[in-house]
């Protein structure tokens, strides 16, 4: 009979047990347990014995040894490997002869019990019991066996549940997201490759102190274990069914893993090749975080893809890419309408994540124009000189591309719509897109959809004087392009084609072109022609607080009749609650045509332009009703041939185009009065300019008149005159109508 003292981990006060040395070590088990049954609750096969033999003494049962024993929950790592006693073994073979005296003979391990979650996955922890000595593999089994994953247990991949050298605590915030699905920053950076667990190495090598890094101890209300569950293919998800949310947090989940060194052999399609770049001194320096209303040089990245050489940095830009830096496990849609710069933020975005946060991106673009189409850049965020593009010319080319490299990396489409999204596609990390994006349910815990505005008139100002354009030129095409830069940009008739060729496909009396409240779900050409912005307050992230209207004066020209005076206003209200002064314009200037076309009353108080008076003005009143309007001209020539050859019929004629300092011109009892709309408190013109475009030989009795919305617009009113004289009498009126004077406040939006 051997008599033993034993000590058991985590409670630390010796106690003897006897047993035949012919008994089992499972014997042993149950003879320990019957002796401390409050302690040992479990069954007894629960339990791990291990001789306590160091550097081949007795461990000494001294009271620092008690002491260091109940400190513990787990197994000194210098017993794990060699002192574990098999339980089908006979306890006397276990054990050297001489036991000694004074010491202790077994130490007693209750097995471990692991707390485990899977991350990206909706569900609660559970938990596996599992000996120290055994293999990580091997947990895996347990895990699968556990979950009915019908998938083989090696294509787990686990990790350590430690958050500041701590584990994570089950009722915590942070373990509650995790719960929920959630894949949070902080989640990211627990599962990364060199924290994913070996599956040679033993349980208690992972999980206990040992020599190489100290673990806290194991307890209650912990979580031990992160379970990341393996993206499958579509052939393979019918033995592992999942939501399309929890694939999409998975794949996200994926991308934080360190992507492998890539090469040209790595591609065995036939049809393309892998061009290698070295990026390694690329400047990103101009990556943020940035100033309002400046321009930043990015002469590097148009070196890579089809971008720019400086950008102009507006407030958007700065709102929206903090989005996308902050934007978590989101994968987030950027919407908008046509050339408002939402690849641009795009492609920022992912140099910003490849050289700052040393993320691999993969960057697919749609790009437009002759000799191009579909095109990668593989930016390698921990070794910039191993980077790649390649241009492909079918879809099929990009399946292949992607389905070989998507893994692990973030992945920023650029001018794909939701009708191709594949299953690779789906998996995207950022999207540009100025179609249509629409949501799912399931979507809402993964997907945000962020709305880019069209670029205010100030904006575009400041954008036009940085490229040497003058006033005229600036004001011209802000006429023709409302809020979008592209059309900005654009030569006038090319910007002018692209809008009638927008209005080819639309029914002008759709009405989808005047909703104003929500975006239409079609794949039409409506939203090259209405544009997008943001309520006044409003989130770029919230979809109740868009709003979509048509701003671009040439624009509302072209559906003429259809666009009615509460439009109008509901412009003007816009305009003010974003203080958008180009845009406040636009609606103003509308307004006074549509009264004009509707048949309406306009009701002006008018006086004399007196450049020394400044105040105490004296109005009189100015009524006219239109009887027959007219619109027509599109150039000099046409407008020339209108004062040349005044219809007799016609009263009130307006341009079709943009013309310098004329909006619209009116004969009111045998007199002509150029009309020149504006809210803003000062104008420039050239008289020589006006005289020779009117042609006063042949158009007597012609006035000029500036119409500005109120009256306190009109007090202060000043024009500035390029010329001393003239011999057109100049006149400055305000509109009376009460809805000019009047704020936003309680103002409701205009919604069809």
């Amino acid at each position: 009979m051997l008599t033993l003292y034993c000590a058991a981990i985590g409670d630390g006060r010796p106690f003897k047990v006897e047993v035949h040395k012919t008994k089992t070590v499972y014997d042993l088990k149950l003879i320990i347990k019957g002796e401390r049954p409050n302690f040992f609750t479990g069954d007894a096969s629960d339990l791990d014995l291990y001789v306590a033999i160091m550097d081949n003494e007795w461990m000494p049962a001294t009271e620092s040894i008690y002491e260091e024993l109940t400190k513990h929950d787990g197994v000194p790592g210098y017993l794990i490997k060699t002192n574990r006693m098999n339980p089908a073994r006979e306890v006397g073979k276990c054990l050297p002869s001489d036991l000694g005296t004074e010491c202790i003979h077994i130490l007693v391990v209750k097995m471990f019990k692991l707390v485990c979650v899977v991350v990206a996955s909706e569900g609660i922890p559970f938990s596996v019991s599992i000996d120290a000595g055994d293999y990580i593999h091997d947990l895996k089994k347990l895990i699968k066996v556990e979950m009915k994953y019908k998938f083989p247990a090696d294509k787990l991949d686990l990790y350590l549940a430690l958050k500041d050298r701590t584990w994570i605590g089950s009722k915590s915030e942070f373990a509650q997201g995790i719960m929920k699905g959630e894949v949070c920053e902080a989640v990211k950076k627990l599962i990364q490759q060199e924290k994913k667990l070996d599956p040679a190495d033993t349980v208690g090598d992972c999980f206990v102190e040992n020599d190489v890094e100290k673990k806290p101890e194991i307890g209650k209300s912990q979580i031990h274990v992160l379970v990341k569950v393996p993206v499958l293919n579509d052939a393979t998800r019918a033995n592992f069914p999942v939501s399309e949310s929890t694939l999409k947090r998975l794949v996200e989940l994926a991308e934080v893993l360190d992507a492998k060194k890539l090469c040209t052999a790595d591609l065995t399609q036939g049809d393309v090749k892998l061009n290698p770049i070295s990026l390694k001194d690329f400047n990103f320096s101009n990556l943020g975080p940035w100033e309002i209303n400046t321009w930043i040089n990015t002469q590097e990245i148009c070196r890579v893809t089809d971008f720019p050489q400086e950008c102009f940095i507006r407030k958007e830009a700065v709102d929206i890419f903090n989005i996308l830096k902050e934007r978590g496990s989101y994968q987030i849609v950027l919407l908008g309408s046509a050339g408002v710069g939402k690849s641009l933020l795009l492609v920022l975005y992912a140099f910003w994540m490849a050289f700052e946060e040393k993320r691999s991106v993969l960057l697919v673009r749609r790009i437009k124009g002759e000799g191009k189409g579909i095109f990668f850049v593989y930016l390698n965020g921990d070794d910039p000189s191993n980077c790649w593009t390649v241009s492909v010319l079918s879809d099929r080319s990009m399946e292949s591309i992607l389905e070989k490299f998507r893994r692990n990396k973030c992945l920023c489409l650029d001018g794909f719509v939701q009708s191709e999204m594949t299953t690779f596609l789906k998996t995207f990390s950022v999207l540009a897109t100025s179609a249509q994006y629409n949501t799912k349910q399931d979507d809402a815990p993964v997907l945000k959809r962020c709305l880019v505005p069209f670029w205010s008139h100030s904006d575009l100002q400041l954008f036009g004087e940085h490229k040497n354009m003058d006033s005229i030129s600036i004001e011209k095409m802000y006429f023709i392009s409302g809020g979008s830069l592209r059309y900005f940009l654009m030569d006038e008739k090319t910007a002018m084609n692209c809008i009638d060729e927008a209005f080819s496909g639309v029914d002008p009396s759709s009405p989808d072109l005047l909703k104003t409240q929500y975006g239409t779900s079609s794949m039409s050409q409506i939203d090259r022609i209405r544009m997008a912005t943001l309520k006044c307050n409003g989130e770029f992230t919230a979809f109740a607080q868009w709003s979509y209207f048509i701003c671009s004066g040439y624009a509302l020209m072209k559906i003429g009749e259809y666009v009615k005076l509460d439009y109008c206003k509901f412009l003007r209200c816009i305009a003010q609650a974003i203080n958008d002064e180009g845009l406040a314009g636009i609606a103003f200037e509308n307004m006074f045509h549509t009264m004009a076309r509707e048949k309406k009353p306009i009701k002006l108080n008018m006086r004399d332009y007196n450049r020394v008076r400044t105040t105490n003005h004296v109005y009189s009143e100015f009524n006219f009703t239109s009887r027959c309007m007219l619109q027509w001209g599109e150039n000099d020539i046409e407008f020339r041939s209108i004062v040349n050859h005044w219809p007799e019929q016609v009263d009130f004629w307006r341009p079709r185009s943009y013309f310098q300092s004329i909006d619209s011109m009116a004969t009111i009892d045998g007199a002509f009065y150029c009309f020149y709309l504006t809210t803003s408190k000062t104008h420039t013109i050239s008289l020589k300019y006006l005289e020779e475009t009117l042609e006063l030989s042949k158009l007597p009795n012609v006035s000029y008149v500036v119409v500005a919305p109120n009256k306190a617009t009109c007090d202060q009113f000043q024009l500035s005159l390029r010329d001393s004289e003239t011999q057109i009498p100049l006149l400055v009126a305000y509109l009376n109508d009460n809805f000019f004077d009047s704020s936003m406040d309680g103002a409701s939006y205009y919604t069809i």
